[in-house]
């Protein structure tokens, strides 16, 4: 392949322009997962991270052996402080939904989610580091040029969800940061003899604090363990790789959705399972995504309805 051939390619694949109707919706469902994420934190907010909690804010500090950006350490082991740091942060992850100041908002919720990473780093999973990292992307998208307040007030929301393209940069980051997920677990896997052996399944499924459904028979039987354990790589496998490929992307979408809800019925790993898949929606193409919310719309809104909430 000629050396400008390639380099047509890797401008296209990096800087040709996409509706911003994808980082919009992306944006959206995180934001809901992040009002989630801090109601289920705000029952024992101050048994987490308070003044008397449970990890001292010192404790915290030796773990890292460093000092992380951290807006709490501007008024250390105070509550009461605590208490408008967490309001900020919830207005912020709502006003970072529903499309107001959306790069303001987006930027705040990268610094809460930050600072409550290094208040506690003992009390958060892989998920809410790879939540906080998305976060980072969003700040660089276009998500508030489409299904935002801040686009409403200007005057520019769409009725048909027909928007000014934008440059599809960012959108790849997100996309890419998904492929890393999937790419790293499968290498670390790969090196663990349970997952070679089809017997990882079996193991994980006896984490009795985690079980949210116990299933009968299924996880008892050695082929059916082997056949999820090595089912789970080909699929995580397909999700750094075959999602690319257009004609077997919805496909792979699909197999990952019905994985993840599996999971999520058997075990209690709170949120973890929505974010990976409200995060597929960053490989659905633009005009599918555009058909599907307006046949939705279709669905749940009179035409009437529609119009009179457009004026």
């Amino acid at each position: 392949m000629p050396l400008k051939t390639l380099i047509k390619l890797w401008d296209q694949f990096w800087f040709s322009e996409t509706s911003p109707l994808v980082v919009a919706v992306f944006r959206i469902l995180i934001g809901i997962i992040l009002i989630l994420f801090i109601l289920l934190l705000t029952c024992d907010l101050f048994v987490w991270f308070g003044q008397y909690g449970i990890t001292s804010n010192q404790t915290a500090r030796n773990f890292a052996q460093f000092v992380g950006l951290n807006i709490l350490n501007i008024n250390r082991d105070n509550d009461d402080f605590l208490l408008a740091f967490f309001t900020l942060f919830f207005l912020a992850a709502v006003s970072m939904t529903v499309g107001y100041k959306t790069r303001l908002s987006t930027f705040i919720v990268y610094l809460c989610l930050t600072s409550l990473y290094h208040r506690n780093p003992f009390l958060f999973n892989s998920g809410d580091t790879y939540m906080r990292v998305m976060s980072v992307w969003l700040i660089f998208s276009a998500s508030g040029q489409a299904l935002s307040l801040d686009n409403w007030l200007k005057g520019k929301e769409s009725a048909d969800l027909i928007y000014k393209p934008v440059s599809i940069w960012p959108q790849r980051l997100l996309q890419l940061q998904l492929n890393l997920v999937y790419l790293h677990t499968v290498v670390a896997k790969a090196w663990g003899d349970s997952w070679v052996d089809g017997t990882a399944v079996y193991y994980s499924t006896r984490i009795e604090d985690l079980v949210r459904v116990k299933i009968p028979y299924i996880f008892d039987q050695l082929w059916l363990c082997q056949f999820f354990s090595w089912g789970t790589l080909v699929i995580e496998a397909a999700l750094f790789s075959l999602i690319w490929i257009k004609e077997l992307r919805y496909y792979v979408i699909v197999l990952a959705v019905f994985f993840h809800l599996m999971i999520d019925l058997h075990m209690n790993i709170p949120l973890f399972e929505w974010i990976m898949i409200f995060s597929y929606v960053l490989f659905i193409d633009s005009e599918d995504l555009r058909r599907f919310l307006l046949w939705g719309r279709s669905k749940l809104l009179p035409e009437k309805e529609v119009v009179k909430v457009q004026e």
